[in-house]
């Protein structure tokens, strides 16, 4: 998994005082420690008790995949269902260190768009077709994009009816997450 304009919360030690207004470096000093394959491009100073994590009021993912043989209109049709205040619990891992989870989110907008043959990740050597998911939403659960990815790419490939994110969100039917491997 990837991760674009990734947005984080830390501590860290200032040098502003009332003499000195001018800041350290933060980014230089996060990417001087940081893996090459992760980097810090900006930061901002926020007021004390914020976090990037809790404090957020949505997010978004953004997930890749060959288009391959799947039934775009297909996976289209089963993400609609998707859209809502719905309870996930079948769409994630369970978190047993969690012992009142609440599975409820809500779920602004999913796209699936193939991607134009100009996209980066459309490389002509690679000879894929890459296809784009969007997903916006209040928050996701634990490996709740991943299952959902799965199911979806399951519907595209004929495997599965478009039908089953419907049945799955119906927890008085459905009150068990299925196995996900």
């Amino acid at each position: 998994v990837s991760a674009f304009t990734q947005v984080i919360s830390l501590t860290v030690r200032s040098k502003i005082t009332a003499e000195c207004t001018e800041e350290l470096n933060y980014v230089h000093m996060l990417n001087g420690v940081l893996p090459n394959s992760i980097r810090c491009v900006a930061w901002a100073s926020v007021p004390d008790g914020k976090s990037a994590r809790f404090d957020c009021i949505s997010r978004s993912y953004r997930y890749y995949f060959p288009k391959a043989n799947l039934d775009l209109d297909r996976i289209r049709q089963a993400a609609a269902d998707l859209v809502g205040t719905h309870d996930f619990r079948n769409f994630c891992k369970l978190d047993i260190t969690n012992s009142e989870p609440t599975f409820i989110r809500r779920i602004d907008n999913v796209t699936v768009e193939q991607l134009n043959s100009g996209h980066d990740l459309n490389s002509k050597n690679s000879g894929y077709e890459m296809c784009e998911l969007l997903v916006h939403g209040s928050g996701f659960l634990w490996h709740q994009i991943r299952c959902v990815v799965a199911i979806l790419i399951s519907i595209g490939q004929g495997k599965e009816d478009a039908s089953l994110v419907r049945m799955l969100l119906d927890i008085e039917k459905y009150p068990c997450t299925p196995n996900y491997q």
